[in-house]
């Protein structure tokens, strides 16, 4: 069975979380609700109904990803029901929807374009230079620490599957493993001797 690639997605959320941060403003309740009823509640995507549940409602959802600074704003929002989410990601919006949507592609497409046409918006080329200088090199200073994060985390998971995959070391550390445990046991119950687990629960 293929190993779920932690790493990628997890570098994603932070680089994506990141470029929120420098988003300007953010949508209010009646702006959301311009979108909800230019899109007749309705996931403009797929085009389920909206339950009025947030948990299995309808979600705000960039059309230009975050992680390609899009914010989340008028013109640049659409409702979206949770499983077009999750299965969109970064997805091109136009892309997606031929893809998953091929009979009906062509009329959201075109809905989608007219939202777009009322309420037009143009990205932020380079959202940091919206910072002060001491911000920017905060903002800096954050990136290169992930980076380092990251690279400690990834040397953890390979030495982490080393000694999974090599036997003779596995095969060591149980047979080590073993024999303390045999030794902790052979002890007498009223030894003043203090056992391995005794200090564990302390």
């Amino acid at each position: 069975m293929p190993r779920i690639k932690q790493f990628p997605r997890l570098n994603y959320y932070f680089t994506r979380g990141i470029q929120e941060l420098l988003a300007e403003g953010a949508l209010t309740q009646g702006e959301w609700s311009t979108i909800l009823a230019h899109f007749e509640h309705r996931c403009a995507f797929c085009g389920v109904a909206d339950t009025g549940i947030p948990r299995t409602g309808l979600v705000a959802d960039h059309l230009i990803p975050a992680i390609e600074h899009g914010e989340l704003v008028v013109g640049n929002t659409v409702p979206a029901c949770h499983d077009c989410n999750d299965l969109r990601g970064k997805i091109d919006w136009r892309i997606f929807l031929q893809d998953a949507f091929p009979h009906d592609a062509a009329p959201r497409i075109k809905h989608i374009e007219a939202y777009l046409g009322a309420f037009p918006y143009q990205r932020p080329s380079d959202p940091a230079s919206r910072l002060t200088l001491a911000e920017r090199t905060e903002y800096q200073r954050i990136l290169q620490d992930w980076e380092l994060l990251l690279t400690r985390a990834r040397k953890l998971r390979r030495c982490n599957q080393t000694t999974q995959t090599n036997p003779r070391l596995t095969s060591s550390l149980r047979t080590t493993r073993g024999q303390r445990f045999t030794a902790a046991r052979a002890l007498p119950v009223s030894s003043n001797v203090e056992r391995p687990w005794s200090r564990a629960r302390r």
